[in-house]
């Protein structure tokens, strides 16, 4: 992956972590594992791409769709544990 995809990346998913945070958050020390959880998820979805059967618009290597529908799984998921 190219610096600017890495860099873009790393935007959406804090971006993602940030909304997250906003709209759903309780405390600001959710905050910190919203966005580590965002991150992981974002990049597991970089990962997964190559495995779905169905191709999805992408940002040239970048593919936003898929790493933010896992961003906000894992963020769920950090909310429901309740860190």
């Amino acid at each position: 992956m190219t610096t600017p995809a890495l860099a873009y990346g790393l935007l959406l998913a804090s971006a993602l972590a940030a909304i997250y945070h906003l709209l759903l958050g309780q405390s600001l020390r959710q905050l910190p594992w919203f966005w580590i959880a965002s991150l992981l998820g974002f990049a597991a979805g970089q990962m997964l791409v190559p495995a779905l059967p169905v191709r999805l618009p992408a940002l040239g290597l970048l593919h936003p769709i898929e790493g933010g529908i896992l961003a906000l799984a894992a963020m769920t998921v950090v909310r429901s544990v309740r860190l």
